[in-house]
């Protein structure tokens, strides 16, 4: 039993160690998951080394090593399953075209749902037990060819080339595929359905329609804004910002539509967005959305 106990905590001051190499932006607040399940996690120091998992790997390598984890876990039922989220751990200071090459290598295998991870001085990230963050689904590419769907190709080819006989075989389905996640094109393509700004992204600074603005008065804009429509967003970021600067106005845009949320719960049924049943939730949610599309 000792020995159990030593081999955790071990391994949690390891996890503790490699945590201090990387800061997270923090926020006032943040979304918290308790538990967690179906994460793969990718951190990324401010130097640009990346680690899968805790194991070092380069963004060449990324690809192989996701079908490899979803492989084991889809075949044998334990483990890395379809339906999973990528953590990114990632320095504040890390420029974000250095991100944005491991956000187009997760587009093109279709694993879109990502959580951005952050902190807030009330909620910290502990791995394997408590994310904190951003939850957010990347834009999908039309030219992606999903991982998921390839692992289960390859578990029915094994399963055939045991019998010939498909039923025997025990084919597994695959899931369906995700929907399309809204796009910057389908933003422009159709501006009678909702209005857009284009927010671009420099080094602890922000511009919309040629106006300077810090993220303080970014998130007045956006109250002022969704509180009167539906608007959707489209993230540009230049050479010059990192991981916080791009981060921060998907942070302070939730935050938003939390309090407007609240109002819009409160006056439809009377009663705080998070007390409501899903069904109504989903209704407070398609009349105030959450629409931001990030850049490469």
């Amino acid at each position: 039993m000792k020995i159990y106990i030593t081999i955790a905590a071990l391994f949690l001051v390891s996890c503790t160690i490699a945590q201090k190499n990387i800061e997270v932006p923090t926020f006032e607040t943040v979304q918290v998951d308790t538990n967690p399940h179906d994460y793969i996690t990718i951190t990324i120091d401010k130097k640009g080394q990346m680690t899968l998992e805790r194991e070092k790997i380069k963004l060449s390598a990324l690809r192989a090593k996701i079908f490899e984890l979803l492989y084991d876990g889809i075949k044998h039922n334990i483990g890395l399953q379809p339906l999973f989220m990528t953590e990114l751990v990632v320095d504040k200071d890390l420029p974000y075209t250095k991100l944005a090459s491991v956000l187009s290598e997760l587009r093109k295998m279709n694993a879109l749902p990502v959580l951005f991870a952050c902190k807030s001085d009330t909620h910290q990230r502990i791995p394997r037990r408590k994310t904190t963050g951003f939850q957010y689904k990347l834009p999908s590419d039309e030219n992606a060819v999903s991982v998921v769907e390839t692992v289960f190709k390859k578990i029915e080819s094994e399963k055939k080339n045991k019998s010939n006989d498909t039923e025997e075989a025990g084919m597994i389905p695959p899931p369906p595929p995700p929907p399309p996640s809204i796009s910057r094109e389908y933003i422009k393509a159709n501006p009678e359905k909702t209005e857009s700004k284009v927010i671009v992204v420099n080094h602890q600074s922000f511009s919309i329609d040629n106006e300077e603005m810090s993220a303080s008065q970014l998130t007045e804009k956006f109250m002022q804004w969704n509180s009167k429509k539906k608007v959707a967003y489209i993230l540009e970021p230049t050479k010059s910002a990192t991981y916080q600067d791009v981060v921060t106005p998907i942070a302070h845009l939730l935050t938003t539509l939390k309090t407007i949320r609240n109002k819009e719960s409160i006056n439809l049924y009377g009663k705080a967005y998070d007390n409501l049943d899903y069904h109504k939730q989903l209704e407070v949610r398609e009349k105030v959305p959450f629409m931001i599309v990030l850049g490469e």
